[in-house]
Formats: C-alpha cells, sequence, structure tokens
C-alpha cells in the first residue's frame, strides 16, 4: 500500500505530463487571453472616445469565448478581426482540451494505452 506522499508524487508527475501534451493548447489560451484584452486595449476607441482598461478588454475576451460580444460595435479593421476569429478558435480550444483531458482522466482508470503512455513519461532510471 502506498503511502500518502508516494501517492502524491506520483499524482504530480501524472499532472506534469499531462501538462506537457497539452502545451500547445495552453500557449494558445495563453495567447489569446495575454494578447487578445493587449490588443482590444491597444485598438478600441468606444462610441464615446473612452478607452478600455486591461480588465475590461479581458472581460471583453472571456465573453467572446461563449460568442457574446460585450462592447459596442466600432469601425475598426483589426476589433471586427478580433471579434470575428476569437469566438470559434476559443470555442475548438475549449472542447479539444476537453474531451483530451476526459479521455486521458478516464484511460487512467481503465489501464488505456493512452494512460500507460502518460504513465510511462513520468518514469526515470527504471530497467525492465
Amino acid at each position: 500500500m502506498k503511502s500518502l506522499g508516494a501517492r502524491l508524487m506520483v499524482d504530480l508527475r501524472y499532472l506534469r505530463a499531462l501538462s506537457r501534451r497539452f502545451r500547445s493548447t495552453l500557449l494558445l489560451a495563453a495567447v489569446i487571453f495575454g494578447l487578445g484584452p493587449l490588443l482590444y486595449q491597444w485598438r478600441y476607441v468606444g462610441p464615446g472616445g473612452d478607452r478600455l482598461s486591461y480588465g475590461e478588454a479581458l472581460h471583453h475576451v472571456y465573453f467572446l469565448l461563449f460568442g457574446q460580444p460585450s462592447l459596442p460595435y466600432v469601425s475598426d479593421w483589426l476589433v471586427e478581426t478580433l471579434n470575428i476569429l476569437i469566438p470559434p478558435v476559443s470555442i475548438a480550444l475549449v472542447v479539444d482540451g476537453v474531451v483530451r483531458f476526459a479521455y486521458l482522466f478516464f484511460a487512467r482508470h481503465k489501464n488505456d494505452k493512452e494512460w500507460v503512455s502518460v504513465v510511462s513519461e513520468t518514469m526515470k532510471g527504471h530497467v525492465v
């Protein structure tokens, strides 16, 4: 029977292996939620001439994830491009991430090939 500390170490190694598998998903999410608000903050000028704070821009990008723009329409090519591209890219990102994570999570309980592959990534110095 494994101790709590040993079990925790196995789980942490599994989490690290999963994060390597999801590197591109996490990187794209960081770009969308890091760079997206900066671009809105830089280019968006509201109908009354008001500018956005980073928090307001992040709020807008978050709501675009669900296809719900939260800012009034403005005529700026970059803002419109972002308003069109962020929803489908974000939805694809979430669906891809959730489906792959759920598959790997349940594969863990079935000793599936993917689970064995992830676990083998966490082992070092073993001789078979």
